[in-house]
Parts: structure tokens; sequence; C-alpha cells
């Protein structure tokens, strides 16, 4: 146990690579990310003395305040999960869309081959639509 419950400087150095490790494994912007890192180390170092006021060897209270905090590993493969999801509902949005603008496309030629009174507000829908999801893919520019 350390004295006055403080930390070493291997216990610090520890808690500096795990803060590191940690908030580069986290999507949030970089103006924010150091502000974060300065918040995740106060609250593991707070955590950290906690353990050792009550007894708790430093290397223990260590595991014990990494482990309650998350596993940087784990958090890694979170975020890699997060993101594949993502993308394939991503995926899935611009087939939906594609679609709708193809099914959009077939009403409107029904209706001008058979001069439909409705043919003016599918037509307008079509065009947004397919407006809409032209720029979604980036093919047209506003």
């Amino acid at each position: 146990m350390t004295s006055n419950n403080r930390i070493t400087h291997s216990g610090i150095n520890k808690i500096d690579d795990y803060v590191e490790r940690f908030s580069l494994k986290m999507l949030i912007p970089e103006n924010e990310r150091q502000n974060f890192k300065l918040e995740l180390k106060s609250n593991v170092i707070f955590s950290v003395e906690k353990l050792l006021s009550e007894g708790v060897d430093e290397e223990l209270a260590l595991k014990t305040t990494f482990d309650n905090f998350g596993n940087t590993d784990y958090i890694e493969n979170s975020t890699n999960n997060d993101i594949s999801n993502v993308k394939q509902m991503n995926s899935s949005a611009k087939l939906i869309g594609k679609l709708i603008s193809i099914t959009l496309c077939i009403l409107l030629i029904g209706m001008l081959i058979q001069k439909n009174r409705y043919m003016p507000i599918v037509a307008i829908i079509t065009i947004v639509f397919c407006a809409l999801f032209m720029y979604k893919d980036k093919k047209i520019k506003f």
C-alpha cells in the first residue's frame, strides 16, 4: 500500500496509458478528445485513490478500476460493430430509396399512359424522391 493513499509514478503512467488507449478507441471529435481524456483520468484517479484509502494494494486498485471503466479491447470491438451496423443500415436505406423511386417512376408512366387526373401529384412526388435520393448518393448537388 502506498503512503497517504497516493498513487505512485508507475501507477500514474499506467493510468495515462489506459486513458490514451481508451480515448483513441472512442468516436469523438478531436477538439473534444482532450477534455474527455482529462475527465476520464480524473475519474480513474479518484476511483484508484478511493480503493487505496480502503487498504487495497495499488496493482489491484488499478486492475479493479480499469475493469470497472471498461476493457479498451471491448470498446474497440463494440465501436467497430456499431460502425459496421451503421454501414449496413445506410446500404439498406439506399436500396429502399432506389426501390421507392423506381416504383414511383413506374406508377408515373402508368398514369401517363392512362392520362390519370392524379398524374401531376405523382409526378411531383416522383421528382422529389428521385432528386432526394440522387442528392443522397451525391450524384447531384444543389
